[in-house]
């Protein structure tokens, strides 16, 4: 291929503008000109947009949900719809216009010996830096895969793979038997040049050209681990909002915004999402209107993409779009739910006024029913208040359960059927000025951290849904960001101790300022077995300036069910260099209280992508290219190295 200096490719790109902006202004047909090699890009005129649409206009595919979802159809209904949304400037436009499900309590009830990452929901796995099989450890650091056999005493660096360049970076994994999947990311520079040959990072991306964000997933055949080899690539626009494994079926969902267009002219590459496959082509490929959904009222100027990848076989991935957008999914092995948080006028006819109006915040949840490869719309609900993550909402016995929260109004659960996504009950109105820290939901329990200036547990009782009740409220000092549950009857608590400051009146009684003192990260375990009289029955407080990702990324904690085993990354610093600790293994009995198995002591500037695993009767902690054995379980030291 003949290589062009940096000089002559600017000078080619001058040309090529000079010729189409000629070609333009000429009123000339540009579309064979902005071939590239996935179709013909089409250019629309503004004028081209037709002032409304109604929706007896669009082909309704669901009678259940006839009034919920229907088919945006053709491209000017599609630029209509971007329109009405202030997606497509126009100049004249006035401002101001208008069965049983699993539950995440369950556990994984059967001990292979080696663990998992911690999930919601048992039997949906999902995507984190680290994997192991019992017989390999695979581990993604700085742009790299690392395999490690751990079959033998000590663990043997297989291979190192390079997955991670200028272009694209991988960050998360999926493992099941010999295939390996790596989630990330990705940007492509789409233009209307004739030259679709060179990649993005041959053009300036401060120019015209807009840069298009893909999720990828890249498939691994790991049948011989010293050489992974890349089978595929499959690229969704947009930026990941999560995705699950459930058996062999990788589900993501991904969202694609859409940058205002000023111009006179709308590119099919500016309002469309791409996809790529390469299991069928290593071009790029656009969702074309006639298969885009819209929900009718939406004014979301964006796109909701997700699907199901099969990752053993090669059967071509086609997302499905939504004009819409998400930010957090709660995924059983029936259902997939996504949240998206609105603002909305408390009154709808203010909007139309010149009147200042009050908004509140509301979240939208989409319900989508799973079946194999099969991702079919039921339904959407709306409730008061903001999520905190996907542990806010939970599905058992076909209900729904959603814990929402706003700083005015307060806080509380609501239970919807997941049928017909209507709300059933709800509580409300708890814990006024605090925000939500943690939820978890446990059979027909569900529990609830708030905080301000001391951290109240509630308990719900959620057994009947047309009464979900407040049974137990806990105040104590600090607050938990995670709950994990022991059995049925406890719970632990990963978070921060705080203590609250006071002044003293003129009477002498205390007086609380409204401040706090962090004094470092907690440990609490909650006897939860009396809905009525929840108890802090053992509290492990570290010191002070000690942090760790395991109160707000459940993902570091590496969790033994089966011995009560907690092990996860954390800065304790101390004044001593060689007694700086990185990580701790916490035994959890509930009859004894909290016990420190080890410390693992050294530094590392990335805790973050510190983790623990277990196999082969052996603990691991992999933390800036290092790999530090002990025994397991009971965590003697045995040896430490460094692989990078």
């Amino acid at each position: 291929m003949i290589q062009l200096n940096q000089g002559v490719k600017q000078k080619i790109i001058v040309i090529f503008l000079i010729l189409l902006t000629s070609l333009v202004g000429t009123g000339c047909d540009v579309n064979s000109m902005l071939s590239m090699s996935q179709g013909n890009f089409k250019v629309y005129n503004n004028g081209e947009v037709i002032s409304s649409i109604s929706y007896k206009d669009m082909e309704v595919t669901d009678t259940k949900a006839e009034e919920k979802i229907a088919k945006v159809g053709t491209y000017n209904q599609l630029l209509s719809i971007l329109y009405s949304m202030n997606y497509i400037w126009n100049p004249s436009r006035k401002a101001g216009g208008q069965d049983d499900i699993v539950s995440s309590s369950d556990e994984a009830g059967f001990d292979k010996g080696y663990s998992e990452t911690n999930t919601q929901v048992s039997g949906v796995d999902e995507a984190d830096i680290i994997k192991t099989d019992g017989n390999y450890i695979y581990y993604l650091y700085d742009g790299e895969l690392y395999i490690f056999d751990i079959s033998q005493e000590l663990p043997d660096l297989v291979s190192r793979t390079k997955v991670s360049d200028d272009n694209r970076a991988l960050y998360n994994m999926y493992i099941s038997g010999d295939i390996l999947v790596l989630c990330g990311s990705k940007y492509e520079v789409f233009n209307n040049r004739l030259d679709s040959s060179k990649s993005y990072a041959d053009y300036d991306f401060d120019s015209e050209y807009p840069r298009h964000s893909f999720t990828v997933y890249a498939v691994y055949d790991l049948s011989n681990r010293k050489s992974p080899n890349l089978k595929r690539l499959v690229e969704i626009e947009g930026n990941e909002i999560s995705s699950r494994l459930i058996g062999d079926n990788l589900y993501f969902v991904t969202n694609k915004s859409l940058y205002p267009v000023f111009d006179s002219k709308v590119n099919d590459y500016e309002i469309l999402p791409m996809y790529r496959d390469t299991a069928s082509s290593k071009a790029a490929k656009i969702i074309q209107p006639a298969d885009i959904w819209y929900f009718p009222g939406s004014q979301e100027a964006q796109y909701l993409l997700m699907g199901t990848l099969d990752i053993t076989k090669d059967e071509v991935v086609v997302p499905q779009a939504y004009l819409g957008s998400g930010e957090d999914i709660y995924m059983n092995t029936n259902s997939l739910y996504i949240s998206k948080e609105i603002d909305q006028p408390r009154s709808q006819q203010d909007v139309s006024t010149s009147e200042a109006v009050e908004f509140f915040l509301s979240t939208e949840i989409y319900r989508f029913a799973i079946d194999g490869r099969d991702i079919k719309f039921v339904g959407n609900a709306k409730v008061d208040g903001s999520l905190i993550n996907q542990y806010s909402m939970d599905e058992y016995n076909g209900i729904l359960r959603v814990a929402t929260g706003t700083y005015t109004d307060g806080n509380g659960v609501t239970t919807i059927d997941v049928n017909t996504m209507k709300p059933i009950a709800s509580i409300s109105g708890l814990a006024v000025g605090e925000r939500i820290y943690s939820v978890r939901f446990i059979g027909d329990v569900g529990y609830m951290v708030t905080y301000r200036n001391v951290d109240p547990l509630f308990v719900f009782d959620l057994s009947n849904p047309a009464k979900p009740l407040k049974t137990g409220e806990l105040k104590i000092p600090g607050f938990s960001q995670y709950l994990h549950p022991i059995g049925t009857q406890y719970l632990v608590g990963f978070g921060r101790n705080t203590e609250e400051k006071f002044d003293i009146d003129e009477d002498g009684e205390k007086v609380s300022t409204g401040e706090v003192t962090d004094l470092g990260f907690k440990l609490s375990l909650f006897d939860v077995s009396d809905l009525y009289n929840p108890k802090e029955v053992f509290v492990k407080n570290y010191s002070e300036g000690s942090y760790s990702p395991a109160d707000h990324y459940p993902h570091s904690i590496m969790v033994d069910a089966k011995n009560n085993i907690f092990a996860f990354p954390i800065i304790i610093e101390d004044d001593r260099y060689d007694n700086r600790k990185t990580g701790t293994v916490v035994k959890i009995d509930p009859s004894s209280g909290l016990t420190t198995l080890a410390d693992v002591k050294g530094y590392t500037y990335e805790i973050f992508d510190a983790r623990f695993c277990y196999g082969n009767d052996k603990l691991y902690f992999l933390a800036d290219g290092s790999i530090t054995v002990y025994s397991y379980p009971e965590c003697e030291f045995i040896d430490s190295t460094f692989f990078y």
